[in-house]
């Protein structure tokens, strides 16, 4: 969320706009599930949804892991159309 919220205020600031954005901490997918993302802090290119929930990935290195709450598109507009 850090990186996001400072990437975010940056091109705000940069291009002179003001946004509407919520910044929620969920991931979103077809439905209600969780997935772990392995974060490369080395190579952040590198960083991906682990390998027993998607990810083809062959070559191990340390990672961060996080634990990623995922809801459906839908469901999370709605819920926020009118905040």
């Amino acid at each position: 969320m850090e990186r996001l919220t400072f990437n975010l205020q940056a091109n705000t600031a940069l291009l002179s706009l003001e946004c509407d954005v919520a910044l929620l901490n969920i991931g979103v997918a077809n439905k209600d599930s969780s997935f772990i993302l392995e974060v490369d802090h080395s190579n952040l290119g590198e960083s991906s949804i682990k390998k027993n929930n998607r990810s083809m990935k062959y070559i191990e290195s340390p990672k961060e892991r996080i634990n990623i709450h995922c809801r459906p598109l839908l469901d999370v507009l709605l819920e926020h159309k009118n905040k």
